[in-house]
């Protein structure tokens, strides 16, 4: 068993380990699997054995080890998976070995448990895989009841944009037919009406319930998933004074009115969680009836399924359906792979959605793997961002596991060769 020495500066910051019995147990550990120590000493690295461990030193034995009249020296070696390093005092050396000092501390960092081949940017294709919407159990439960056919739908790999569309078209004509769907970033600033700018300016649905009272408003609402014209108030005061702004929303109300409006509301449509375009419902002085809480509490929910559902069609088509790939491997292991991507968007949607379907073509054999992002980071390159994941793997289909084996070994070979 042999290991190559690692640099000094990767133990800079490495926890330690100073337990007396704990080190004891470690030096005991190597003396009795003669597992090897490299021992650097007088600028040469020599292999070492441990031969005794008593309470106040170790003895080493090292057969090419050429005594000089510095004392101090190095050690590193592996054990528990951990790489472990000390500076160490020489008492003596002579025909028995060579006497350090106990060291009163070793420093360590983890060593992996599968080892990582460099990919040279291999093309990897990926989705995702479906990520629960709430925060709970519970409320995920209430969702799958409440829109079963949404929800199947939206866990596809790659959902049916006109099914998604139809069951949408369904959820907001059991409410009102008069309604609305804009694509706001087909529309030039310029030609954007107040509410759109609005809703764009507060990132959330704009709700409007009644519009003969100023109180629908201007109160603020207790519900987080809506506003109405309550923070546009708040920001104008601050601008000019409270009169003119309330009067500049009474003008609103009025043409609200003159436009034969009873209850409206701008609901967003988001692709990445960006808000994309909108849905518009309304009920007017032909039908007079007011849209209740809970009815745009259900077109919320259903639109945000419809989001995450366009979403999941979008990163199919660009990141796994492609020929031309658009995300690369830098390492791959049995356990996992770094790979990056150059969509800054994509890299925040996925701190949300982590549950990836991952498709590698390794020696001409096609693999699926199911993985978790477990760690976000950027690089810069040539004055670009580079955006790496760190992607766990935690299912395969069978036998894909043994080829990837084999894939692993056999670049190593190539590597070393």
């Amino acid at each position: 068993m042999t290991f190559s020495r690692v640099e000094i500066s990767s133990f800079d910051d490495a926890p330690e380990e100073y337990r007396f019995f704990r080190l004891l147990n470690i030096f005991s550990l190597l003396k009795s699997r003669q597992i090897p120590i490299l021992l650097t000493y007088s600028g040469e690295t020599l292999p070492a054995t441990v031969s005794r461990v008593n309470m106040d030193s170790i003895v080493l034995k090292a057969p090419s080890f050429q005594e000089t009249q510095e004392r101090r020296a190095e050690i590193q070696f592996e054990v528990l998976n951990r790489c472990f390093y000390s500076e160490v005092f020489i008492r003596q050396a002579n025909e028995d070995g060579i006497v350090l000092q106990f060291p009163s501390k070793l420093k360590y960092i983890q060593r992996r448990r599968h080892v990582r081949v460099p990919m040279n940017q291999h093309p990897v294709f990926f989705t995702i895989l479906y990520s629960p919407l709430y925060a709970t159990h519970e409320q995920e439960v209430q969702l799958a009841n409440k829109f079963p056919h949404f929800m199947y739908e939206s866990q596809q790999d790659k959902p049916s944009l006109r099914v998604l569309f139809q069951m949408l078209i369904a959820e907001i004509t059991q409410i009102t037919h008069d309604y609305d769907l804009v694509m706001l970033y087909k529309k030039p600033n310029q030609d954007r009406n107040f509410y759109e700018n609005l809703l764009l300016r507060e990132q959330k649905a704009i709700y409007i319930r009644d519009t003969s009272l100023l109180d629908s408003y201007i109160e603020k609402p207790k519900a987080t998933e809506w506003t109405n014209l309550a923070g546009y108030m708040e920001r104008e005061s601050k601008k000019k004074d409270e009169i003119s702004v309330l009067a500049e929303i009474e003008e609103i109300k009025k043409q609200d009115l003159r436009n034969f409006l009873v209850s409206f509301a701008y609901l967003p449509i988001r692709l990445y969680g960006n808000i994309i375009g909108y849905v518009r419902i309304e009920s007017n002085q032909f039908n007079k009836f007011i849209i209740s809480h809970f009815q745009i509490e259900t077109l919320l929910q259903a639109l945000e399924i419809f989001s995450y559902g366009i979403t999941k069609i979008h990163i199919y088509e660009t990141y796994y359906n492609m020929r031309v790939p658009a995300a690369f491997i830098v390492n791959l292991s049995v356990s996992g792979m770094l790979m990056e991507i150059r969509n800054a968007t994509l890299f925040q949607y996925l701190q949300n959605n982590r549950r990836l379907k991952i498709t590698l073509e390794l020696n001409e054999k096609i693999i699926e793997l199911n993985g978790e992002i477990i760690r976000f980071q950027k690089r810069i390159q040539d004055d670009d961002i580079i955006y790496q994941l760190g992607v766990l793997f935690f299912k395969s289909h069978p036998g894909d596991e043994v080829i990837l084996e084999e894939y692993i070994f056999s670049r190593r070979k190539a590597l070393s060769a």
